[in-house]
């Protein structure tokens, strides 16, 4: 519910440094709801399609960048892809929806924004069982890592920059602030994300 707090007028987050949770808030309700249409006829697709369109529309009215209006053509070139190599679509509808999300992408947000979201669909496309340790273990802690680093590295740094001068001793307080992150993030996804995650699992609807 805190995160309905954009939708109104005149009002401020009382902490603004998770923005983006209220656009994965917004992409997920979104999502529920017409995903399951994506995956049925031409016809149903199309009004997903339109839908998405309507919602880019009104980005205009909704002018914070924080919210999904604004950025819900940027997660369209992901949804196709995952319809298109499960079957879902066809090569000719992949290539039409691709190309106009991308250009649609190129007028919307920043050139780099667009050549990240290709190239990652790229790797994720020739490179799908590409597996590294240490990848592996910076992707299991990501979330935890998000939700974390300004209360651990972040705070760090901002108490102990002040008596920092030379070029060196700020360089070992970013080192010293990376690592306070990762292990703080590491301890909070073995002590909550990942037993919330296996309690969810045992939940029934």
């Amino acid at each position: 519910m805190f995160y309905l707090v954009l939708y109104f007028k005149d009002t401020i987050w009382l902490n603004n440094i998770y923005w983006s949770l209220s656009i994965e808030v917004g992409y997920y309700f979104f999502l529920g709801i017409v995903f399951s249409l994506a995956t049925q006829k031409f016809l149903f697709r199309l009004l997903v399609y339109i839908s998405f369109l309507l919602i880019y529309l009104l980005k205009g009215y909704f002018s914070s960048v924080h919210l999904f209006f604004f950025w819900s053509f940027y997660f369209l070139p992901g949804i196709i892809y995952v319809l298109w190599i499960n079957q879902k679509i066809s090569d000719k509808e992949f290539l039409i929806t691709a190309c106009i999300s991308v250009i649609v992408n190129f007028l919307t947000y920043d050139a780099i924004d667009v050549f990240i979201q290709v190239i990652v669909l790229l790797l994720i496309h020739y490179f799908p069982y590409y597996s590294n340790k240490y990848l592996n273990f910076f992707g299991e802690i990501s979330y935890s890592l998000y939700l974390t680093h300004v209360f651990t590295g972040v705070t760090v740094a901002n108490i102990l920059v002040k008596y920092t001068t030379y070029w060196y001793e700020k360089f070992f307080l970013v080192v010293f602030s990376t690592v306070i992150c990762v292990v703080s993030a590491y301890f909070y996804y073995l002590w909550v994300e990942k037993p919330a995650l296996r309690y969810s699992k045992k939940l029934k609807l």
